[in-house]
């Protein structure tokens, strides 16, 4: 038996524009372990709404761990190159780091 697939990505930031951050894989979960700089990140559901924004403090991480949605119909919560949220740097720009699992 095969354990659980975990694909690690980095992904630059800015502090001026919201990156999407894109799944690698087809995926039920994804964590943002921190960034390459140390720097908080600004994680988002919709860049367009301050209100769906979380800033996360460095040395920091923010793991959505749900279960899926049984009525969604789909094999996996994320699919392949579907976008699962963005992310801003609050300071210079950085990189981070995001683990996706299935």
């Amino acid at each position: 038996m095969t354990g659980p697939v975990s694909v690690i990505r980095t992904f630059p930031i800015t502090s001026t524009d919201f990156t999407p951050i894109v799944a690698p894989i087809n995926c039920d979960y994804y964590a943002i372990l921190g960034t390459q700089g140390g720097g908080a990140v600004i994680r988002s559901m919709d860049p367009d709404d301050d209100q769906a924004q979380h800033v996360i403090a460095p040395g920091g991480w923010y793991a959505l761990v749900v279960p899926k949605s049984r009525y969604s119909g789909r094999e996996y919560r994320f699919q392949k190159s579907e976008t699962v949220m963005y992310a801003k740097s609050t300071g210079p720009d950085d990189t981070v780091i995001v683990e996706f699992i299935c």
